[in-house]
Protein backbone atom coordinates (compact mmCIF):
# COMPACT_ATOMS: atom_id res chain seq x y z
CA UNK A 1 0.00 0.00 0.00
CA UNK A 2 1.32 3.28 -1.05
CA UNK A 3 0.36 6.67 0.74
CA UNK A 4 1.64 10.00 -1.19
CA UNK A 5 5.37 9.64 -1.51
CA UNK A 6 6.21 6.56 0.40
CA UNK A 7 5.19 2.14 0.46
CA UNK A 8 3.33 2.21 3.59
CA UNK A 9 3.07 -1.23 3.75
CA UNK A 10 6.09 -4.19 4.53
CA UNK A 11 9.10 -2.96 2.97
CA UNK A 12 10.26 -4.88 -0.45
CA UNK A 13 13.63 -5.49 0.26
CA UNK A 14 14.07 -8.29 -2.71
CA UNK A 15 13.17 -5.64 -5.19
CA UNK A 16 15.46 -3.17 -3.57
CA UNK A 17 17.99 -5.85 -3.58
CA UNK A 18 17.03 -6.38 -7.44
CA UNK A 19 17.98 -2.68 -7.78
CA UNK A 20 21.43 -2.72 -5.73
CA UNK A 21 21.97 -6.03 -8.34
CA UNK A 22 21.07 -3.51 -11.18
CA UNK A 23 22.99 -0.59 -10.13
CA UNK A 24 26.36 -3.19 -9.77
CA UNK A 25 25.76 -4.47 -13.46
CA UNK A 26 25.63 -1.10 -14.88
CA UNK A 27 28.96 0.79 -13.02
CA UNK A 28 30.68 -2.58 -13.69
CA UNK A 29 29.54 -2.93 -17.81
CA UNK A 30 30.54 0.93 -17.94
CA UNK A 31 34.25 0.84 -16.59
CA UNK A 32 34.89 -2.89 -17.67
CA UNK A 33 36.55 -1.76 -20.54
CA UNK A 34 39.27 0.46 -19.11
CA UNK A 35 40.84 -2.15 -17.85
CA UNK A 36 40.86 -4.00 -21.35
CA UNK A 37 41.63 -0.89 -23.76
CA UNK A 38 44.90 -2.22 -25.06
CA UNK A 39 43.44 -5.66 -26.36
CA UNK A 40 40.04 -4.18 -27.68
CA UNK A 41 42.14 -1.55 -29.46
CA UNK A 42 44.49 -4.21 -30.57
CA UNK A 43 41.38 -6.68 -31.70
CA UNK A 44 39.68 -3.86 -33.69
CA UNK A 45 42.63 -2.23 -35.07
CA UNK A 46 41.93 1.31 -33.64
CA UNK A 47 44.62 3.12 -31.35
CA UNK A 48 43.26 3.06 -27.65
CA UNK A 49 42.54 6.85 -27.47
CA UNK A 50 39.66 5.46 -29.54
CA UNK A 51 38.98 2.57 -27.81
CA UNK A 52 38.96 4.86 -24.48
CA UNK A 53 36.19 6.90 -26.06
CA UNK A 54 33.53 4.15 -25.62
CA UNK A 55 33.87 5.11 -22.25
CA UNK A 56 32.86 8.70 -23.27
CA UNK A 57 30.19 7.35 -25.12
CA UNK A 58 28.58 5.83 -21.97
CA UNK A 59 28.98 8.98 -20.39
CA UNK A 60 27.57 11.21 -23.20
CA UNK A 61 24.08 9.04 -23.74
CA UNK A 62 23.55 8.86 -19.91
CA UNK A 63 23.41 12.51 -19.37
CA UNK A 64 20.96 12.98 -22.57
CA UNK A 65 18.98 9.96 -21.13
CA UNK A 66 18.69 11.48 -17.57
CA UNK A 67 17.46 14.03 -18.90
CA UNK A 68 14.57 12.91 -21.45
CA UNK A 69 13.25 10.26 -19.73
CA UNK A 70 10.15 11.72 -17.90
CA UNK A 71 9.20 13.28 -20.55
CA UNK A 72 9.38 10.67 -23.02
CA UNK A 73 7.69 7.29 -20.88
CA UNK A 74 5.11 10.02 -18.89
CA UNK A 75 2.49 7.94 -17.34
CA UNK A 76 3.97 4.57 -18.01
CA UNK A 77 4.71 1.96 -15.23
CA UNK A 78 7.63 1.84 -14.19
CA UNK A 79 8.45 -1.55 -13.53
CA UNK A 80 8.45 -1.76 -17.27
CA UNK A 81 10.89 0.98 -17.77
CA UNK A 82 13.50 -0.45 -15.46
CA UNK A 83 13.16 -4.26 -17.32
CA UNK A 84 13.48 -2.56 -20.61
CA UNK A 85 16.57 -1.33 -19.05
CA UNK A 86 18.18 -4.93 -18.14
CA UNK A 87 17.11 -6.16 -21.47
CA UNK A 88 18.87 -3.36 -22.71
CA UNK A 89 21.84 -3.94 -20.78
CA UNK A 90 21.94 -7.94 -22.11
CA UNK A 91 22.42 -6.89 -25.61
CA UNK A 92 24.63 -4.00 -25.09
CA UNK A 93 26.84 -6.86 -22.85
CA UNK A 94 26.12 -9.27 -25.79
CA UNK A 95 26.66 -6.47 -28.86
CA UNK A 96 29.87 -5.26 -27.54
CA UNK A 97 31.51 -9.04 -27.08
CA UNK A 98 30.58 -10.02 -30.21
CA UNK A 99 31.39 -6.44 -32.48
CA UNK A 100 33.12 -7.25 -35.54
CA UNK A 101 34.31 -3.26 -35.79
CA UNK A 102 34.93 -0.43 -33.64
CA UNK A 103 31.44 0.91 -35.36
CA UNK A 104 29.39 -1.93 -33.47
CA UNK A 105 31.43 -2.04 -30.32
CA UNK A 106 30.63 2.08 -30.30
CA UNK A 107 26.69 1.25 -30.66
CA UNK A 108 26.42 -1.21 -28.07
CA UNK A 109 28.36 1.44 -25.64
CA UNK A 110 25.53 3.68 -26.85
CA UNK A 111 22.68 1.47 -26.03
CA UNK A 112 24.38 1.06 -22.24
CA UNK A 113 24.71 4.82 -21.57
CA UNK A 114 20.65 4.93 -22.72
CA UNK A 115 20.28 1.88 -19.65
CA UNK A 116 23.09 3.65 -17.40
CA UNK A 117 21.37 7.61 -18.03
CA UNK A 118 17.89 5.82 -17.37
CA UNK A 119 18.40 3.49 -14.52
CA UNK A 120 19.82 6.09 -12.62
CA UNK A 121 17.27 8.46 -12.80
CA UNK A 122 14.35 5.60 -12.04
CA UNK A 123 16.27 3.94 -9.22
CA UNK A 124 15.72 6.63 -6.92
CA UNK A 125 12.30 7.43 -7.24
CA UNK A 126 11.68 3.16 -7.13
CA UNK A 127 13.03 2.97 -4.07
CA UNK A 128 10.67 5.77 -2.45
CA UNK A 129 7.53 3.38 -3.61
CA UNK A 130 9.26 0.01 -2.10
CA UNK A 131 10.16 0.77 1.67
CA UNK A 132 8.42 2.98 4.11
CA UNK A 133 10.14 6.39 4.20
CA UNK A 134 11.97 4.89 7.69
CA UNK A 135 13.58 2.39 5.87
CA UNK A 136 14.40 4.53 3.29
CA UNK A 137 17.87 5.45 4.03
CA UNK A 138 19.43 2.14 4.69
CA UNK A 139 17.36 1.28 0.84
CA UNK A 140 19.29 3.88 -0.97
CA UNK A 141 22.25 2.97 0.92
CA UNK A 142 21.77 -0.34 -0.56
CA UNK A 143 21.23 0.45 -3.84
CA UNK A 144 24.25 3.16 -4.30
CA UNK A 145 26.50 0.47 -2.43
CA UNK A 146 26.68 -1.42 -5.72
CA UNK A 147 28.34 1.32 -7.10
CA UNK A 148 31.22 0.55 -4.56
CA UNK A 149 30.90 -3.14 -5.18
CA UNK A 150 31.57 -2.46 -8.83
CA UNK A 151 33.94 -0.01 -8.72
CA UNK A 152 36.06 -2.27 -6.28
CA UNK A 153 35.86 -5.93 -8.48
CA UNK A 154 34.91 -4.96 -12.00
CA UNK A 155 38.60 -3.18 -13.12
CA UNK A 156 40.64 -5.57 -11.58
CA UNK A 157 38.13 -9.23 -12.10
CA UNK A 158 37.97 -7.70 -15.73
CA UNK A 159 41.58 -7.27 -16.39
CA UNK A 160 42.37 -10.89 -14.66
CA UNK A 161 39.56 -12.57 -17.25
CA UNK A 162 40.77 -10.50 -20.43
CA UNK A 163 43.90 -12.00 -19.67
CA UNK A 164 42.97 -15.45 -19.12
CA UNK A 165 39.86 -15.73 -21.64
CA UNK A 166 40.02 -12.63 -24.05
CA UNK A 167 37.95 -9.51 -23.86
CA UNK A 168 35.20 -10.61 -25.51
CA UNK A 169 34.61 -13.44 -23.54
CA UNK A 170 34.33 -11.21 -20.37
CA UNK A 171 31.56 -9.33 -21.90
CA UNK A 172 29.66 -12.45 -22.62
CA UNK A 173 30.33 -13.80 -19.61
CA UNK A 174 29.11 -10.01 -17.56
CA UNK A 175 26.06 -10.45 -19.55
CA UNK A 176 25.05 -13.62 -17.45
CA UNK A 177 25.04 -10.83 -14.61
CA UNK A 178 22.69 -8.90 -16.58
CA UNK A 179 20.66 -12.08 -16.71
CA UNK A 180 20.20 -12.84 -13.75
CA UNK A 181 19.56 -8.64 -12.58
CA UNK A 182 16.72 -9.02 -14.77
CA UNK A 183 15.06 -12.07 -13.60
CA UNK A 184 15.89 -10.76 -10.31
CA UNK A 185 13.89 -7.74 -11.02
CA UNK A 186 11.15 -9.62 -13.20
CA UNK A 187 9.94 -11.98 -9.80
CA UNK A 188 10.48 -9.02 -6.99
CA UNK A 189 9.55 -5.82 -8.85
CA UNK A 190 5.94 -4.59 -8.07
CA UNK A 191 3.81 -2.89 -10.87
CA UNK A 192 4.88 0.75 -9.67
CA UNK A 193 2.32 3.25 -12.07
CA UNK A 194 3.79 6.68 -12.28
CA UNK A 195 2.51 9.55 -10.57
CA UNK A 196 0.92 12.48 -11.39
CA UNK A 197 3.54 15.48 -11.30
CA UNK A 198 6.55 13.10 -10.59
Amino acid sequence: MQNGVFQTGNPRWSAVFSLFMGVMALIAAEFIPVSLLTPIARDLAVSEGMAGQTVTAVGVLAVLTSLLLAPLTGNTDRRRILLAFSAMLVASYMLIGMAPTYSIMLIGRAILGICVGGFWSLAPAVTLQLVPAKELPRALSIVYAGVSVATILSLPLSSYLGHLMGWRNVFLLASMLGVIMFAWQFAAMPSLPARPGS
